[in-house]
């Protein structure tokens, strides 16, 4: 393994490393980083190497499963609802970043992926998947505010974007990649069965979701609006009439809104 792709590594590890330690609280950030990296180097790119070649979806899995286990302990005072999002940005953005390099590579020498080859067409797609994956991570901490976790229906979301993508690099790495010969007889009627599901399940979520979101802006904007009138009221003393009817519009808000 040259020494280049070695550097490489360290440095997407240190990309990958940072987006935990950014995004996760703790008291000292550098220590849950330097394991990361660690583990990262260690343990994840060695078996990663291994299972790309075999199949993608365990490849990502085992991903997930073993940070969630780590950050888990390292973030000990972090809840499991912002160690799944942050899981699950770590592998948006390495799905989008196998999305970007794979079709690309292929363009460029129209042969299929061989990792194991170290040319210098794999040496500069490795150095531009570090800066275009920096850019990535940067970007999702950016979009993806702290806040968001605290909305259920945002982890779910995400969790669909990503599966889809996921399931795109895998169409992507076995027709481009691997060139497995039983692709569209045994993983493509399934893959795209899962794909049909998940999309039409999350667009009637997502159409729901904004339905009862314009109902809770009326319902904010009206309150704002009585709240108003009750100030204007209050501040003018006004006479008996202007109170009964005052009285008469909370009430029928009231039963709207019970309603």
């Amino acid at each position: 393994m040259p020494g280049w792709y070695i550097a490489a590594l360290f440095y997407q590890s240190a990309v990958q490393s940072a987006l935990f330690a950014l995004y996760l609280r703790a008291k000292r950030p550098w220590r849950q980083f330097l394991v990361l990296w660690i583990a990262f180097v260690g343990v994840i790119f060695p078996i990663d190497l291994r299972l790309a070649e075999m199949d993608l979806i365990i490849k990502n899995l085992f991903n997930c499963v073993f940070l969630g286990v780590l950050c888990r302990f390292l973030f000990w005072q972090e809840t499991t609802r912002r160690i799944v999002f942050a899981v699950l940005l770590y592998e948006t953005a390495l799905v989008l970043v196998e999305i970007c390099g794979i079709p690309m590579l292929y363009l460029l020498t129209r042969k299929t992926t061989d990792f194991s080859a170290f040319d210098n067409v794999q040496k500069i797609m490795t150095w531009i998947a570090c800066g275009w994956m920096t850019l990535i991570v940067f970007a999702l901490l950016q979009i993806f505010s702290k806040t968001l976790t605290a909305s259920t229906k945002m982890i779910t979301y995400l969790g669909c974007l990503l599966l889809n993508n996921i399931l795109l690099v895998l169409c992507v790495c076995q027709l481009l990649g691997t060139r497995r010969d039983d692709f569209f007889s045994v993983s493509y009627p399934f893959v795209v069965a899962i794909l049909l599901v998940l999309n039409v399940l999350t667009l009637f979520s997502l159409s729901r979701f904004a339905r009862l979101e314009r109902l809770r802006q009326s319902q904010l904007r009206l309150e704002t609006i009585y709240h108003g009138q009750l100030l204007f009221y209050l501040n003018n003393e006004s006479s008996k009439d202007g109170w009964r009817r005052l009285r008469h519009d909370l009430l029928n808000f009231l039963e709207q809104d019970n309603e």
